[in-house]
């Protein structure tokens, strides 16, 4: 690694610095949707996936935590912008100065001596131009890595939030079919008793009956449960209301771009690769400021002092330490090549992201793709008209038109053709809000993420 002290590899790492820096603006324009308000929004009341976007990064501890840690290596670069290694060092001393006896010239004569010494220590190799840059590196990682928590929160409030419209969705067809148990229920015990069917008809009505009823009842439990985890997402006790359609989906249709087009601008836009890029750029300006450290400071010292009888003393002095080579003295070889090969490792670690971003995206894709065609079986003319025969059979059955057993052949076909379409459109939802994330996209719009 004794490449790195040239100086067209000390530009290139600056350049690329810059672009990289310049990147990290482009993701902040590029992610209106995920900057904080300057407002803390109400995060009761939930209507649509801008507030829950909104409300999750202004409540999200592990955003702030990651943001706090900025602030702190802002503090470390305030330490390793310090013109001097250390601080001055001063000596004053006194002394009294009082000749022999014996001498009968000058018997009984003193003088008073002082001495003031000032010295100073310089680095002379350049160390603070590379702490500097490496906290400046460090910096701007962790600017990446607050993308990335930014990201990762406002994607899992999304699909908690998907999640619990198609549980609320499914909560309401199983009220819908909950009259349909009731019903089989009544009229299956009726036509027993008048020995218009079989027991065995009544009870397969009754087992089906308490089937429908236990849909609703999951479905219940599953509502509040995706509640209170969206509450605790958003940082509330409770919710409210939560509002909103899974036929509204997050973000823009990729239309026909490209897989591999779509997979470059994963690995350009993703924070969590350009972070482990600043990571790389980071141990690499570690072992810039290592290599500058081995050279030895300089200390130039003044002496100012009244010695003897009365004799004045000025002077001044430069002191050098003379390295020596590990394993006679200490040196800073060893964390070189410890450092050195966590450059490499940095590297390893891009690769294995680059290898990951490239599986998501293909996986994000597919799945999206999938329930896209998987959709059009479910036209929404044909949904409708499914609820309106599944209220009519609750109807029939109350007014003896239609028997049970035709009853529980007709309605178990319609609910499980309304759970699937349910399924379905929450399947497309929580996949566009995985290809969004995957590709590194804004979740929500410029349009309807910008500033209200």
């Amino acid at each position: 690694m004794r490449f790195l002290d040239s100086v067209p590899v000390r530009r290139e790492i600056q350049s690329r610095y810059r672009q990289l820096l310049g990147a990290w603006i482009c993701s902040a324009i590029l992610l209106p949707g995920l900057c904080l308000a300057s407002e803390s929004p109400a995060c009761d009341i939930i209507t649509d996936p801008i507030a829950v976007v909104e409300c999750a990064l202004a409540k999200s501890p592990e955003l702030r935590n990651e943001q706090q840690e900025v602030q702190v290596l802002r503090g470390q670069r305030v330490r390793a912008q310090s013109l001097l290694p250390a601080h001055p060092s001063v000596q004053v001393s006194f002394a009294g100065r009082r000749p022999p006896t014996a001498g009968a010239s000058g018997a009984g004569q003193t003088t008073f001596n002082w001495y003031v010494a000032l010295a100073q220590e310089f680095e002379i190799a350049g160390q603070r131009s590379a702490r500097v840059r490496a906290a400046d590196t460090a910096i701007a990682a962790q600017q990446r890595r607050v993308l990335v928590t930014a990201q990762e929160v406002a994607s899992a409030a999304l699909l908690t939030y998907y999640d619990a419209l198609a549980s609320a969705e499914t909560l309401t067809l199983g009220r819908e079919v909950a009259a349909i148990a009731e019903q089989l229920a009544t009229v299956g015990a009726a036509r027993s008793q008048a020995a218009l069917a079989s027991p065995v008809d009544a009870r397969v009505a009754q087992a089906e009956s308490a089937r429908l009823f236990a849909l609703r009842y999951e479905a219940e439990r599953r509502t509040e449960e995706l509640k209170v985890s969206l509450a605790a997402q958003l940082g509330q006790p409770t919710l409210s209301e939560i509002r909103g359609s899974l036929d509204t989906l997050p973000g823009n249709d990729h239309g026909a771009a490209q897989t591999e087009a779509l997979v470059a601008q994963a690995l350009m836009l993703r924070g969590d690769v350009a972070a482990a890029r600043l990571e790389q750029e980071l141990r690499i300006a570690r072992v810039q400021v290592l290599r500058r450290e081995r050279a030895p400071n300089l200390t130039l010292s003044f002496l100012a002092q009244r010695d003897g009888f009365d004799e004045q003393v000025f002077g001044a002095g430069i002191s050098l330490p003379l390295p020596l080579p590990a394993p006679l003295g200490p040196s800073r070889a060893g964390e070189i090549l410890a450092t050195e090969a966590q450059v490499t490792q940095a590297g390893l670690t891009i690769e294995r992201l680059q290898r990951q971003v490239r599986a998501e995206v293909l996986r994000a894709l597919h799945r999206e793709h999938s329930y896209r065609s998987q959709a059009r079986l479910y036209p929404a003319e044909l949904v409708a008209q499914a609820r309106t025969d599944l209220a009519a059979i609750a109807e029939a059955l109350a007014s003896r038109q239609l028997a049970p057993r035709d009853a529980l052949l007709v309605q178990r076909s319609l609910v499980e053709f309304l759970m699937g379409s349910v399924e379905v459109r929450r399947g497309q939802a929580l996949s566009r809000v995985e290809r969004l994330r995957a590709c590194g996209q804004p979740l929500i719009p410029r349009s309807e993420g910008g500033p209200r």
